[in-house]
């Protein structure tokens, strides 16, 4: 039997991600490890593997690269930032240069200015806060080029 890790969606991201491997132990998976593939994250992000890459490219991304042959690979808390990347671009029709532009203008604000004068919608107040609050927005907003 296979572990159901391969053929995996994640529908909720807010704890750490447990799954059963073949012999029915829980198995708990460091929400920080580079765990996933590009296939693998594409699969689970709805999108194709070149937007991913793309992606990484806009500096919107920055996964762990195996020295040897330079393979990407994505932790669960790279998955949950780019969920929530992908959201504002695909629900709130934002560009990839619109997008760098708030992570700029979220980084100089704390969470309260965020909810009150950012944006008065509140599904968008939430992906901004998830945003900033995820350990990418550090890693990857003080590199952002516009």
């Amino acid at each position: 039997s296979t572990p159901i890790v391969q053929n995996f969606t994640i529908p909720n991201l807010h704890n750490d991600l447990n799954y059963y491997n073949d012999r029915e132990e829980i198995m708990f998976i460091d929400k920080d490890k580079p765990f996933y593939n590009v296939s693998q994250v594409a699969e689970i992000l709805g999108i194709t593997p070149d937007r991913l890459r793309t992606y990484d490219e806009e500096g919107l991304i920055s996964p762990y690269r195996v020295q040897k042959d330079k393979k990407r690979l994505y932790s669960q808390t790279d998955i949950e930032w780019l969920q929530n990347c992908r959201t504002l671009i695909k629900k709130k029709k934002i560009g990839i240069y619109a997008l760098k532009v708030i992570l700029l203008l979220i980084n100089s604000l704390d969470i309260s200015e965020i909810q009150q004068n950012v944006v008065k919608d509140s599904d968008t107040i939430s992906l901004l806060i998830n945003l900033k609050e995820n350990k990418n927005f550090q890693k990857i907003v003080p590199k952002i080029t516009i």
